[in-house]
């Protein structure tokens, strides 16, 4: 679990080796809801979410999320991993 705009998030590595999904789960006020992360080869991220989760807690974690470089994405990426015993 990850803390994104005030609240945990769990987080999971993509098997494409470099994508995460960030899940919103009980008792996150943003859950359902999930972003996902992929690198978009220019140095960034594209960020896409999805879900039914109160919009001011999805609102805190995006903004925090957008921010992030490809670089960002890819210790978030192995820090999933090394949580998840890859």
């Amino acid at each position: 679990m990850k803390q994104f705009g005030g609240n945990e998030w769990l987080i999971y590595g993509c098997a494409d080796g470099h994508s995460v999904v960030v899940a919103a789960s009980v008792p996150n006020p943003a859950a359902p809801f999930v972003f996902i992360l992929t690198p978009n080869g220019n140095g960034g991220i594209e960020l896409r979410g999805e879900g039914t989760g109160t919009e001011s807690a999805t609102r805190s974690a995006y903004d925090r999320l957008s921010k992030m470089s490809s670089s960002n994405l890819a210790a978030l990426f192995q820090e999933a991993s090394r949580a998840n015993g890859r």
